[in-house]
């Protein structure tokens, strides 16, 4: 499936923001361009984007092997951008996965090892549970390492 131009620009946006608080950023995956790390390998964060259409919510696909990966990181994270690169949520990957428990799979879920996520109002409809709102654009959940006094 070719790569959505302006998806791509609105994760780009969201990756400066992350590289002023962690620092220069790496593309450890080349495979998977929406994952980046910190140079020194600590963090992890993965870009997942969803507009909304007339006729559906935002929703989100994500392999079920990057989440575990993630969350087997000392900080891994999911920044879920809502459309907007100024709407968006900080997800901390154990987080995510310890809630896959409680994952109800809608019509559209997939059989190949992905999991889907719609959002509904402040939750996500697989996860109806999980309040998302201490999520939004809460870049504090991501440590932020010290600045290069060069």
């Amino acid at each position: 499936m070719p790569r959505n131009p302006e998806s791509d620009a609105r994760k780009k946006y969201l990756a400066k923001l992350l590289e002023s608080r962690i620092g220069e950023l790496d593309r450890p995956h080349p495979s998977r361009p929406d994952w980046y790390s910190s140079i020194d390998g600590i963090i992890h964060v993965f870009f997942t984007d969803s507009k909304p259409h007339f006729d559906r919510r935002p929703w989100f696909d994500m392999k079920l092997s990057d989440i575990y990966e993630l969350a087997n990181q000392d900080a891994g994270f999911v920044i879920f951008v809502l459309g907007d690169k100024d709407n968006f949520l900080v997800i901390p990957a154990t987080s995510l996965r310890a809630k896959l428990e409680n994952y109800r799979p809608g019509p559209q879920a997939m059989a190949e090892g992905r999991y889907h996520f719609n959002l509904h109002g402040r939750t996500f409809e697989q996860l109806k549970d999980w309040d998302l709102k201490p999520y939004a654009q809460n870049w504090e959940l991501i440590p932020a390492r010290p600045k290069n006094p060069n």
